[in-house]
């Protein structure tokens, strides 16, 4: 019937069925339509929401907590309160309302049944989808809850996701002091994130491609279902092109999120922050950054970053950051910048690059912080370490300078320990030989001129450590009073021109040009300087001559009297001079060793000259050459005084006369001494004193012969009364062995015999276990008593008997000793002899011992010069100088050796009584 229907009706049948066809057409399409635009706008809104949580999330755990480092806080209220950046929330939804503007027209809204007090009119559930919504993710979280709705001619598709705590979250939910909700923990709903997006232009879209489709196939219904199939086509391609158009809007807004959270995180307006293109020129400046370089933005925009650089970093520096940056990595650094003002500001600076979906970099975005306050703090603290670091220098350096300070003091105590024993000894000697009832007449007088002349050499030592310390305190002064400079002069010319024929020396007196005849000036003082300058110049020079040249001069308009000391003698280096006119020191400690003095005179003299209005220095000084020391004082007013034209010199010539000493008075009869020393000469020279003495003296070579000598004479039951130990001796020295005697259980006396005299070295042989210390060379005298005083400690009951007897006197007589001085002095070659073999083989020990022997040994014969040259050449040794140091010194010892022979030849002899 319907086929007859179609046949009699064709073109209503066609037209029946074309509109059936149309309104099939028409309802699958409006379903594919509407299936499309929910698909697309669910996808839309899934991406949408995502980007945003995802943009929240990352907002949340890396910019806000690095903000907080730089001393940044997220709030609310940012855009009031300085210092501070938006929370997590606020900057969420205001991205996505400004990306709704820009872009599809989307509202985003993010609240809870628990607002915070700032969102009340905007937070919590104010309709029924957001009640049903909150409702859902209760039950499941996870699930989305959307609805499509109708508002009058309007569509709108709202879609939900659960707003679940994070962990970086939670801290400041419950602990904000005006949250509503206090228990959160991780993994809660908190809210709901809502994004509503228009249909309007979605549905118009598709009515109008659904006329653009319909149209044609309503005029053109004849080829009916060949239109409609090419309809079908039609409309499959369109929903494709949609699709794609949709696809091409949903990742247009992904970048667009992208590009829009870039720019967000970086340009943070509480840092400083710039925006450059690949090649480094400036896009974006920040008011921070133009607040601290002092440029505006349009000064900054299109420039690099050379504008404001400092020239503080090398190209290096440079080179290494542009590598990292390009190589699209992060680069982290401290910039030192010049602002405009060309002030230096410091900023702790991280560069990040951006790239597109290919890859390629499309920006560098820096962020800043200040740091010029902490970099000035450590340049400061830095300054203060150098100065502490220049203090302890300084401290060390005077740590040292006291320490050199107080070996001075050691060397002099050493030295005045010598030069006052030396005197003292001469004194104690010769008074005690006036007791000598077989002296004649002129020996008594020999003996008052050497006492006076050892007192006054004594009374010069002591005046010297006097003048010093009134110095030191102070105290001293010296008058100005009119005195006549020649007669002084001629006094010192007198006084010295005695030591000069001494020792073969000239000595002369000149003047250049006239001299005042009077001047205001100290006359003590002066004559003490010129004393003290010529007396060292004679010292020190053993050939030429030495001069004492007087000129009248101007010092800075001053009228000065100008006196130079000119010698031919040894000569300095510029660093003995440094040290020259410093207490207690001489040009070296061998000076004070082969020369004797106290070290102070140079001191005093200067400390004088300067008081009288001058000064002495050393103009010329030439090692081998000589030395000049020049003395200007002032004259004072010389109105009215009388210029002397042609001064003349008196010279008074005062000779002494030396004598030697006397034996000594003591006895020691029937006494078994056990006597323990390396040195041969020293062997016989004190067993020559012990045995006239009256003692049985037995001699070992070392301290080990003498160790077991000692003990086995104890243990066979006839022990010696008193070893005398030479505390340096080879295979045994003199310590060990006593130390060994005293731990073998030794009780009788032990005493210690050695060159050195110093305190320490008496406390050092004590603790060895000696009960006395005696120092060579040896006094006669001396050794005795102490060896009877060691006796009567031991026995303090028994009755003294050892006591002064002309037999003992007579057996000590000075014949006796001449007689063992030759033999001492003709042995002397072979000491020499053994002293160059030793220097020629480099054989330090053995000059070590060769120069120890002979200064124990020669000043027991009264050769004090050898004494003090061997313990030069021992000292040297042992401290290692140099092997040409060494032939120099053994060389001058050697000279004095050759010389003794001839100065025990011009020694006085005396005869016992008939």
């Amino acid at each position: 019937m319907l086929l007859t229907h179609v046949q009699r009706r064709p073109f209503l049948a066609l037209s029946i069925l074309a509109c059936a066809a149309c309104a099939i057409l028409w309802s699958g399409i409006s379903n594919l339509q509407e299936h499309l635009i929910e698909s697309t706008e669910i996808g839309h809104a899934r991406a949408y929401s995502e980007a945003l949580t995802e943009f929240r999330s990352v907002y949340a755990s890396e910019v806000v907590p690095a903000a907080k480092r730089m001393g940044l806080e997220a709030v609310h209220d940012y855009k009031t309160r300085e210092g501070t950046i938006p929370l997590p929330a606020t900057l969420t939804i205001l991205l996505g309302k400004k990306i709704g503007e820009r872009q599809s027209g989307a509202v985003t809204r993010l609240y809870s049944p628990y607002p915070f007090p700032w969102r009340q009119e905007t937070g919590g559930l104010q309709d029924d989808f957001a009640t049903a919504a909150w409702a859902s993710f209760k039950e499941t979280p996870d699930t989305p809850f959307y609805r499509f709705e109708h508002n009058g001619d309007h569509r709108t598709f709202r879609y939900a996701t659960a707003d679940v705590m994070r962990s970086s979250c939670i801290q400041c939910h419950n602990n904000h002091a005006e949250t509503p909700k206090n228990n959160w923990q991780v993994g809660d709903v908190r809210g709901i994130l809502e994004v509503a997006l228009p249909l309007d232009d979605a549905v118009a879209m598709a009515g109008m491609r659904t006329w653009e489709i319909l149209g044609p196939v309503m005029l053109v219904l004849i080829p009916g279902f060949a239109i409609l199939g090419f309809a079908l086509v039609t409309i499959r391609r369109n929903a494709s092109t949609l699709e794609r158009t949709v696809a091409e809007r949903t990742q247009a807004l992904k970048e667009a999120m992208v590009h829009l959270e870039t720019q967000k995180s970086a340009m943070d307006e509480h840092a400083i922050v710039a925006i450059t293109d690949p090649s480094g020129k400036i896009t974006y400046a920040n008011d921070k950054f133009c607040q601290i370089s002092q440029y505006t933005q349009d000064e900054l925009i299109g420039q690099t970053h050379a504008i404001i650089n400092s020239g503080y970093h090398t190209t290096e520096f440079w080179t290494e950051m542009w590598e990292t940056i390009t190589a699209g990595k992060v680069w982290q650094g401290e910039i030192c910048n010049r602002a405009k003002d060309g002030c230096l500001y410091w900023v702790e600076t991280t560069i990040t690059p951006f790239k597109d979906p290919a890859g390629n970099i499309t920006q560098y975005v820096a962020i800043r912080t200040d740091t010029t306050e902490r970099v000035e703090a450590q340049r400061e603290l830095a300054e203060d370490r150098a100065v502490l670091a220049s203090i302890n220098e300084a401290m060390h350096e005077a740590n040292i300078a006291a320490e050199s300070a107080t070996q001075a003091k050691s060397d002099f105590l050493a030295n005045m320990s010598h030069e006052i024993r030396t005197p003292m000894t001469a004194i104690l000697g010769f008074a005690e030989n006036m007791l000598d009832p077989n002296q004649s007449d002129s020996e008594r007088l020999n003996c008052v001129h050497t006492i006076r002349r050892n007192g006054e050499y004594l009374i010069g030592i002591i005046n010297d450590i006097l003048d010093l310390s009134k110095i030191e305190a102070g105290k001293m002064t010296v008058e100005h009073t009119a005195c006549q400079p020649c007669p002084i002069i001629a006094e010192v010319a007198s006084l010295m021109r005695v030591r000069a024929e001494a020792k073969g020396l000239p000595f002369k007196i000149e003047y250049i040009g006239a001299i005042p005849e009077t001047i205001q000036s100290d006359p003590t003082r002066l004559r003490q300087i010129l004393i003290n300058l010529v007396g060292n110049a004679i010292k020190f020079t053993e050939t030429g001559a030495v001069r004492l040249v007087t000129s009248f001069v101007e010092c800075g308009g001053v009228p000065c009297l100008q006196f130079d000391v000119i010698d031919t003698g040894r000569g300095m280096t510029q660093e003995q001079v440094a040290n020259l006119f410093q207490p207690f020191t001489q040009a070296d400690n061998s000076t004070t060793r082969k020369f004797g003095g106290t070290g102070l005179g140079l001191t005093i003299s200067k400390r004088f000259a300067e008081a009288l209005g001058g000064n002495i220095t050393v103009p010329t000084t030439e090692l081998g050459v000589g030395t000049t020391f020049r003395t200007k004082i002032a004259t004072g007013s010389l109105v009215g005084v009388n210029m002397l034209e042609n001064p003349t010199l008196a010279t008074v010539v005062a000779k002494d006369t030396n004598a030697a000493a006397h034996a000594p008075r003591v006895g020691l009869h029937d006494l078994r001494i056990l006597l323990a020393e390396d040195g041969e000469d020293n062997q016989r020279l004190i067993s020559f004193v012990l045995k006239k003495a009256g003692a049985d003296v037995t001699v070992m070579e070392n301290g080990k012969l003498a160790l077991d000598a000692a003990l086995a004479a104890r243990d066979a039951g006839n022990p010696f009364d008193v070893i005398l130990m030479d505390m340096q001796m080879p295979v045994m020295g003199g310590y060990e062995a006593t130390e060994q005697l005293r731990k073998n259980g030794y009780t009788a006396p032990i005493v210690a015999l050695t060159a050195h005299a110093m305190a320490g070295d008496r406390e050092k042989c004590l603790k060895a276990g000696c009960n006395d210390f005696a120092t060579k060379p040896i006094h006669r005298n001396k050794l005795i008593e102490t060896v009877q005083a060691q006796l009567d400690k031991n026995d303090p009951a028994a009755p003294s008997d050892h006591k002064t007897s002309d037999t003992l006197s007579r057996d000590l007589a000075d014949k006796d000793m001449l007689e063992l001085s030759k033999r001492f002095v003709s042995e002397l070659p072979n000491k020499i002899a053994a002293i160059e073999k030793a220097i020629g083989e480099q054989d330090l020990a053995a000059l070590e011992i060769l120069s120890h022997q002979l200064e124990g040994s020669a000043g027991m014969h009264g050769f004090s010069s050898i004494t003090d040259a061997a313990r030069l050449l021992e000292s040297s040794v042992k401290t290692g100088q140099e092997l040409e140091t060494l032939a120099k010194q053994s060389r001058a010892l050697a000279d004095l050796c050759r010389q003794a022979d001839g100065s025990l030849a011009q020694r006085p002899q005396h005869h016992k009584p008939a």
